[in-house]
């Protein structure tokens, strides 16, 4: 019942507990889109209706002359909504940012993907060694003072989420990493110039996602895959990353 509503400013909004919160805001435009794009059968305009409800939010985010939410030398930084949060222009871009690369990944659009990418650059520029967060676009603290969740784990989450599904654009350079899995990985053992892992299940359409430092004939130890999982349709590729 709210698609036919999704340009109402407040579809997408009441997620807060703190005010109101009448606008639309960073979590519902990302999940709802994330929610369609996992379940396509059941959202046949999947690829319209989850365009639109993200991109909406950027232009509605963006335009409260406190946050001056913009895109900065080609980044993007924008706040929580329309009338919150001031100067901290860096928590909306990376959970928005997530659902723009899975959706340039399922849609095969470089538009999304270069769009998510443009969102995880300054947000990945908050912390410090220490584990102290400035997250002011100007510098110093202004939701990270007290709001622990935002400050760390919400961007350990996003921007991981953001590697999985562009390990080519986000992943680390000379390194070993399993970024994305549609099974539980229950073992992992790296090696030089070779991962071995094991998953609880294997489903059909499982999808296995590997950032890797060197190159291989094949898929290496993917015999064995097939014989485990029992799927002759079992198929990978590998594409050349940077770095």
């Amino acid at each position: 019942m709210l698609l036919p509503l999704w340009l109402q400013n407040d579809t997408w909004g009441r997620e807060y507990w703190d005010w109101e919160h009448q606008v639309q805001g960073e979590s519902y435009s990302e999940m709802v889109p994330r929610y369609m794009l996992a379940n396509p059968d059941a959202f046949p305009n999947w690829r319209a209706d989850g365009r639109n409800i993200m991109s909406l939010y950027l232009q509605r985010s963006c335009v409260s002359p406190k946050s001056m939410g913009d895109v900065y030398s080609g980044a993007w930084a924008y706040p929580e909504g329309c009338g919150c949060c001031g100067r901290s222009l860096d928590y909306a871009p990376m959970q928005v940012g997530a659902a723009f690369a899975e959706y340039g990944v399922r849609a095969d659009s470089e538009w999304a993907r270069e769009l998510a990418r443009r969102q995880f650059i300054l947000a990945t520029y908050d912390c410090h060694e220490s584990g102290v967060v400035e997250d002011g676009m100007d510098g110093g603290v202004v939701v990270a003072g007290g709001w622990f969740q935002v400050a760390h784990p919400l961007p350990l989450k996003y921007v991981l989420d953001g590697i999985a599904w562009l390990p080519k654009t986000l992943g680390a350079n000379r390194e070993n990493h399993i970024v994305r899995s549609s099974a539980v990985v229950s073992h992992v053992v790296y090696g030089r110039g070779r991962i071995a892992y094991t998953t609880f299940d294997a489903p059909k359409n499982t999808v296995d996602v590997l950032r890797l430092a060197f190159v291989t004939d094949g898929l290496g130890n993917h015999e064995f895959a097939w014989a485990v999982w029992g799927d002759p349709e079992l198929v990978g590729e590998m594409q050349p990353a940077p770095g």
